[in-house]
């Protein structure tokens, strides 16, 4: 279960920074329209929807908000 938390985390920390270094060329919205894409060339379209990817980042978000209020509890 450990390596699944490190993984997310590694995954959206590679996101954040590749969001910054697109952020100072293009702007806010076009650099996550150009990570959305960076994103969707990795995964194959036949398992991923924008719809389906749209849920798995509502979870991710709930799951990770999870993590960071059950530390705080600690």
């Amino acid at each position: 279960m450990r390596n699944v938390i490190n993984w997310y985390f590694d995954f959206w920390k590679a996101l954040y920074l590749r969001y910054k270094e697109l952020k100072s060329s293009y702007g806010k919205d076009r650099a996550k329209v150009l990570i959305k894409k960076e994103v969707k060339k990795q995964i194959p379209e036949t398992k991923f929807s924008d719809k389906a990817l749209q849920k798995r980042r509502r979870r991710l978000r709930k799951f990770i908000s999870f993590l960071i209020v059950s530390a705080k509890l600690k």
